[in-house]
């Protein structure tokens, strides 16, 4: 079965077989009809034009539209919404029929289609309660018009005259307007439903120009003071927050508004100075470095920062010792462990440190150390594989160094300290390593072992409630989908019940950590959604005639609920069975129960 993606691009590129199709989870492909679910979202009408539904959906159908990205660049693409109610209410574009042709009467009907667009977004004008409606129809008219030009110069037997004299009456001086050139939306509103009709809309927005001049003027009002505007998240770095409200703002008094000038002043000045602060800040770090390290930085640029700067020699001010407290190559395999083989100069550290003397005594004992690991390697690498063997240690392969006659030949009375020193150092992190790593092993099998009998038990147990489910027939199928034991397609049909969903088409469970409600058809809702849903619907129970469409909010989006017939709750595409809600909320008061 191909992805819906897969179904989408082999319909815009006609990669498919016309008579058998391609089928998809939720969308397939009949002949010229491509659909999402049994909704036609696709047609080809000719050879090079397809109309396309760009219409409202529920949320899963949205994800099945058709783009322009998904045709060939020669393929023309005509909107069309043929106002059916082919899915549940939701409409689609079947242009075509039963009909094999795209005829002229087609045509009429997608310009009848296009041209109710164009006079639906005038219309809104008319008596309009909210702002921008213009701009809403001067986009309508940009998108739809150029469709029906286009329609006309591909077909000889459509031209806006001929459908200019079977139009339907009230699109009749639209239509010629628009066919002579006419793009003003004042123009047309007045045209089509008389003059003074703009005007009255212009006047009605009124207070919204009125708030709008009075918001721009408040962020005037704040750039001159140099304070945050409410309207604004971000105004630059010389703007100071103060918290206040839009209104609060207008009523500041002058001595208030000044004190507030001044304070953004301040605040400028001080921001300006910040990179004479850095300056002085960058400096002190390069005296301590040369100070304390006994070198002057070689690059300027790396002390732009405030990170700590790698050192390579160090000089000891105080005894004119000499430590290299870098060496690369030997980081990758010694650093692992926690063996130091190089060191940083930590300003900042230094900086807030209480003595001060005491911090630079502790940086030079770490230089020699690090100096002392690194001349060690040195000396044990000159005599090669003749003074360790290998250990694996938690997959890595380690060098384990040892004293023999080889190195005590090959080495000075001074040499041979510093190694005996370095080797039963670097031996005693190997056997600490060693030591933590079988200490994890042996856990980490008990553990192993333990999930291994946990898996076992619940597989035991999940069997168990399987089989005792499938001997309650019917019930117990739809408790297999509860469960999570079973998807609901197979626990219908392995039920061979008609009754299945009570009367409806859906079941609902909770999901795996219990903490939401779900539906078999994918839509999800909290728990507190649920119980103040079912306290709604215990009154429809009840007393039918009660029932009136409202809107229900689900963490999936929000779906209106347009029936509730014969104990049937009918919201989008779902038909919720009055006996599978009380069961449900039925459950949520045991599983309430029990965490109490």
């Amino acid at each position: 079965m191909a992805s819906n993606g897969t179904i989408a691009h082999r319909f815009a590129n006609k990669d498919y077989n016309f008579e058998k199709g391609l089928q998809g989870s939720n969308t397939h492909i009949s002949g010229k009809n491509y659909y999402s679910y049994n909704t036609v979202f696709g047609q080809w009408v000719d050879d090079k034009v397809c109309v396309v539904f760009h219409g409202d959906t529920s949320i899963t159908s949205h994800k099945h539209f058709l783009w322009g990205s998904d045709f060939p660049k020669d393929v023309i693409l005509l909107p069309y919404d043929d106002g059916g109610s082919y899915y549940y209410g939701w409409h689609g574009c079947d242009l075509l029929g039963y009909s094999e042709e795209f005829k002229l009467s087609h045509r009429w009907e997608l310009m009848d289609y296009w041209m109710s667009e164009i006079y639906a977004a005038l219309e809104t004008i008319k008596g309009g309660k909210k702002k921008d409606l213009d701009g809403h129809a001067a986009y309508i008219i940009g998108e739809y018009w150029p469709y029906m030009e286009k329609l006309c110069s591909l077909y000889k037997d459509t031209t806006i005259p001929k459908y200019l004299k079977r139009c339907d009456k009230k699109y009749k001086k639209l239509v010629k307007a628009l066919k002579d050139g006419e793009r003003d939306v004042r123009v047309l509103v007045d045209l089509v439903f008389g003059e003074g009709t703009w005007q009255a809309y212009y006047d009605y927005c009124a207070r919204y120009r009125k708030q709008a001049d009075k918001r721009a003027h408040l962020e005037s009002l704040c750039r001159r003071l140099g304070i945050r505007c409410p309207y604004v998240s971000f105004g630059g770095y010389a703007v100071i927050n103060t918290g206040l409200s839009a209104d609060e703002i207008r009523k500041l008094s002058a001595k208030e508004r000044n004190e507030l000038h001044f304070a953004s002043i301040m605040n400028k000045e001080w921001r300006d100075g910040e990179s004479a602060r850095n300056e002085k800040y960058n400096r002190n770090n390069r005296n301590a470095y040369a100070w304390i390290v006994g070198y002057e930085p070689k690059i300027e640029s790396q002390w732009s920062g405030r990170l700590s700067k790698s050192c390579k020699k160090v000089r000891n001010m105080y005894t004119g010792d000499e430590y290299i407290v870098a060496e690369d190559s030997y980081r990758s395999h010694f650093a692992l462990l926690g063996l130091k083989l190089d060191v940083y100069f930590e300003y900042d550290e230094f900086r807030k440190s209480e003595d001060k003397e005491e911090w630079i005594r502790n940086f030079y004992a770490d230089c020699s150390e690090v100096d002392s690991n690194l001349y060690a390697i040195h000396i044990l690498d000159r005599f090669g594989d003749a003074v360790y063997t290998e250990q694996r240690i938690d997959y890595h392969t380690y060098k384990v160094y040892v004293i023999n006659d080889v190195l005590r030949e090959g080495t000075s009375e001074e040499e041979l300290k510093i190694c005996e020193d370095f080797v039963e150092r670097w031996n005693a992190i190997l056997h600490n390593k060693e030591t933590r790593y079988r200490a994890e092993q042996i856990e980490r099998e008990r553990r192993m072992e333990e999930e291994r009998k946990e898996k076992e038990l619940q597989e035991r147990i999940k069997q168990e409630q399987i089989d005792a489910c499938i001997e309650r027939g019917v019930e117990g199928y739809r408790d297999l989908w509860r469960l999570h034991y079973m998807d609901i397609y197979g626990a219908e049909s392995q039920s061979a019940s008609e009754d299945f969903f009570f009367g409806g088409n859906v079941l609902l469970r909770f999901s795996l950590n219990k903490d939401k409600i779900e539906s078999s058809k994918s839509i999800r809702m909290t728990i507190a959604t649920a119980k103040a849903m079912w306290k709604i619907v215990s009154k429809w129970h009840e007393n039918p005639a009660s029932f009136k469409q409202m809107n229900i909010k689900t963490l999936s989006g929000t779906y209106t609920i347009v029936s509730y017939k014969n104990d049937i709750l009918t919201a989008g595409c779902h038909d919720i069975a009055y006996a599978e809600m009380e069961h449900m909320y039925n459950e949520i008061v045991k599983l309430e129960s029990e965490a109490a």
